[in-house]
């Protein structure tokens, strides 16, 4: 994440998506993400600040992404949510990196200035990037 005081950040939020969603399409051409992976990008503004909301909605058949056996060993766990936020490893590790990837990318114009502990939130933008694929 960028700092604060940097004076190359973007603030609004429509212009931060948009600069994103450049930065994915180059990341697609140069291979740094596969080929097939489309995501939907959406800007939000609200009274308590503003987010991004990423949703990878499909990828390439090579990519596999849900990892059934960590699944199969959460439902052992907690039964009552099969693919918890929770659940430890519920992508391969290829998904996975492809994720971690994107989040980069999206939080490129981001800074976290907070302080949880005293209930203090100062960031650019809230960030939800995740999987959104048809079952």
């Amino acid at each position: 994440m960028t700092s604060r005081n940097d004076s190359t950040t973007i603030t609004d939020i429509v212009e931060i998506a948009k600069c994103f969603r450049s930065d994915l399409a180059a990341a697609i051409k140069s291979g740094k993400i596969p080929k097939g992976v489309k995501c939907k990008v959406q800007s939000q503004r609200y009274s308590g600040g503003q987010s991004l909301h990423v949703s990878i909605v499909a990828v390439p058949d090579t990519l596999t992404v849900s990892n059934h056996a960590a699944r199969e060993a959460w439902l052992a766990i907690d039964g009552n949510n099969a693919w918890s936020c929770y659940c430890p490893g519920r992508y391969t590790a290829e998904a996975q990196a492809v994720l971690d990837t994107i989040t980069e990318y999206a939080n490129r114009n981001n800074w976290d200035n907070s302080d949880i502990q005293s209930d203090h939130f100062d960031v650019n933008y809230y960030l939800h990037v995740g999987y959104n694929l048809p079952v």
